[in-house]
């Protein structure tokens, strides 16, 4: 899972015109050296660090300085640092002393540089963008923002930062001491000053077998069972080191817990009888899309416990005996798609998915019996607007046509043979990973 930070601040020298400022790299290079992503005063290299960029527009200040408006992107690793440093109470002079740290390590021979008088700095504002891309099926993403009060004087340096990611794992049930993280799972965090005080963000990757005790501790809002558990660590894993950490602060708050993304899917095909491939426009598409929700049951939602609806529920393909449906069910976790799937399983095999399917009227009422995909169903994308074969005696051209003109649109799956035959209903659990776009430390 990849994290990536962007940091946004103004900045005003009073010292400076705009053309002075246009003119020498020494300042904007500064800045990135107050947030810790510039190399070239330790390394002469005069580089940003690998990962990061900087960029800035800039203004001519009504009190004759320049005005710059910095944008800076990194990997998570560098957030919380350069949050810091922008923020603290001290920005402008430290900002001022490491412009002149990189003027003097790397522009000494140019003497026409005028020395740097920052005016003013804004409060800097994080944002950070999550890629759920590379979770593992059968992962889940979690995010939760943990709020500590002023007087808890929270620093998340490179050590406390892991100390904290390790007790929260413990929190959650992820991590021990002795056994080290659960297999698949992981926790990284990143911190913001805020008015109030400081706020982690602690982003989790939690296992299908963890999911719901993960959820459910995360969902406690135990302040001082956090506590306990990351003095756990310390006092297990760092005795030796322990004068370097304070007490574990207590929060004060805590975020409601947020699913990143669904990164699973329930997957399945039903073939309905007494329903014409022609007749499956969009009205027929979206009634379809409802039964299935109904069908799936009380499995969706972050807990796997909420009423799943359409919005969920994607029409992957349809094949030329009867209709053949091919259907996929976002879940949040691989036991909420087994649950998903055994849902609609039971509802085929007691008649209630045909109930919810006749009570969408319209084309949908004629339909007269459910059962599973057959293997010789040959599927096409409903994106493609296309079926593959001869159904019923029309032939491929017009059927092709016919599809255009009632509408069917999704997703283009490509040509595909539905599950071999079963007695039971073929919905599978496929632990399928969510094609999100979600941008680390």
């Amino acid at each position: 899972m990849n994290l990536t930070a962007t940091l946004t601040q103004t900045v005003t020298f009073s010292s400076l015109t705009a053309s002075q400022y246009a003119q020498n790299s020494a300042y904007d290079k500064g800045y990135a050296s107050l947030l810790g992503i510039y190399s070239g005063v330790a390394q002469t290299t005069n580089a940003i660090t690998y990962g990061c960029t900087l960029s800035r527009t800039y203004t001519s200040a009504s009190n004759d300085g320049v005005t710059v408006n910095y944008t800076v992107t990194m990997p998570i690793l560098y957030a919380s640092a350069a949050n810091t440093a922008a923020g603290s109470s001290n920005a402008s002079t430290a900002l001022q002393s490491a412009i002149q740290g990189v003027i003097t390590a790397s522009y000494s021979s140019q003497q026409n540089i005028p020395a740097p008088i920052v005016a003013t700095t804004s409060t800097p504002v994080l944002t950070v963008s999550t890629d759920a891309s590379g979770v593992s099926s059968g992962n889940t993403p979690i995010s939760q923002t943990v709020s500590y009060s002023l007087h808890a004087n929270i620093t998340l340096d490179a050590n406390t930062k892991l100390v904290y990611q390790k007790g929260y794992g413990l929190y959650l049930g992820l991590y021990s001491s002795s056994s080290g993280w659960t297999t698949g799972s992981s926790v990284t965090s990143y911190a913001t000053s805020t008015a109030s005080g400081t706020d982690v963000t602690f982003i989790s990757v939690v296992p299908s077998g963890s999911y719901s005790a993960a959820l459910s501790a995360a969902s406690s809002n135990d302040a001082a069972a956090l506590q306990t558990a990351i003095q756990s660590v310390i006092s297990t894993e760092y005795s030796f080191y322990a004068s370097i950490f304070s007490t574990p602060a207590t929060a004060s708050s805590f975020a409601s817990t947020t699913v990143i993304s669904p990164s699973n899917q329930a997957t399945g095909s039903i073939s309905l009888t007494g329903l014409s491939s022609l007749q499956v426009d969009s009205t027929v598409q979206s009634g379809l899309k409802t039964a299935i929700a109904l069908s799936a049951g009380s499995n969706c939602g972050s807990l796997g416990t909420t009423i799943c609806t359409s919005a969920g529920v994607t029409l992957t393909s349809v094949g030329r005996r009867d209709v053949t449906i091919g259907y996929s069910v976002d879940a949040y976790s691989a036991d909420a798609a087994s649950s998903i799937a055994s849902s609609i399983a039971s509802a085929i095999s007691d008649g209630s998915f045909l109930s919810n399917l006749q009570n969408q009227g319209g084309a949908l009422a004629s339909v007269s019996g459910v059962s599973a995909g057959s293997s010789n169903d040959r599927y096409s994308g409903f994106g493609y607007g296309q079926i593959a074969g001869i159904a019923g005696g029309i032939s491929f051209g017009v059927l092709m046509v016919a599809f255009v003109a009632y509408g069917l649109t999704g997703n283009k799956a490509a040509p595909q043979k539905a599950d071999a035959p079963s007695s039971a209903v073929q919905a599978s659990a496929n632990t399928e990973h969510a094609k999100d776009n979600v941008p680390q430390l």
